[in-house]
């Protein structure tokens, strides 16, 4: 009994967070249009020319506003052609966007240094905090369901990923031979096959299955090369 009321918990929570990372931005909206209401509802009622040009009829401004707000929101969601689990830090973390720059930095570090810090070429050791801090924001949130499976993405290619909820089986297939390992959240996928160029990859491939509706950090193999060809 208490085990399934603990397992049931587990599944209600992850729904919630699901349903929060989705509707976050259709909030944001609803409070932005909720505040224009307020102050359309003082306009005045009808067109006036009390002064010396008219200022057009209050109706017609009324729908251009919100229409101007609905084009906002559209414009602001994110992405849902090339890979529609895949969100920036700033999107999914909505807070950074009004923070100073410096605060922004702090956060992105304190966001996601933890998982730099397991690979050491992208460690405190090597890179300043501003290099790790570009990292930060370089980097993606993914969300993948129980039974989606990863190999690359469509859009940034190979890269380094972090299963940050949840877990998965991450298959390696090579000439030699195949490997399955189970991966969580105490460990990179993908930390060393990242330096390797394309060229040299032929043949050998990670594949990650997911038991659990999972949430990851993904690092593209094009920001680790830029970063440490500075160093």
């Amino acid at each position: 009994m208490l085990i399934s009321g603990i397992f049931w918990a587990f599944v209600i929570g992850h729904l919630v967070s699901i349903v929060e990372f989705i509707n976050k931005h259709h909030v944001q909206y609803k409070i932005r249009m909720e505040e224009a209401n307020d102050m359309l509802s003082t306009f005045s009622p009808q067109s006036s020319s009390d002064g010396e040009f008219d200022i057009g009829d209050s109706r017609i401004i009324r729908r251009r506003i919100r229409r101007y707000i609905t084009s906002q929101y559209e414009k602001s969601r994110p992405a849902r052609n090339d890979f529609s689990n895949t969100v920036t830090l700033d999107d999914a973390y909505p807070a950074l966007g009004t923070l100073s720059l410096e605060l922004k930095k702090l956060s992105s570090l304190h966001l996601i240094r933890h998982y730099l810090e397991m690979v050491p070429y992208l460690s405190s050791k090597f890179l300043s905090p501003e290099e790790q801090s570009r990292i930060a924001f370089s980097s993606k949130i993914l969300e993948f369901a129980e039974g989606e499976a990863f190999a690359k993405h469509p859009v940034y290619g190979r890269g380094i990923i972090f299963v940050t909820k949840g877990c998965c089986i991450s298959k390696k297939s090579t000439k030699l031979r195949n490997s399955i390992g189970f991966n969580n959240c105490d460990k990179p996928i993908g930390g060393d096959d990242v330096l390797v160029e394309d060229e040299f990859m032929a043949g050998e491939s990670y594949r990650l299955h997911f038991i659990s509706f999972s949430q990851c950090v993904f690092i593209p193999r094009g920001v680790v090369i830029e970063i440490l060809a500075e160093n």
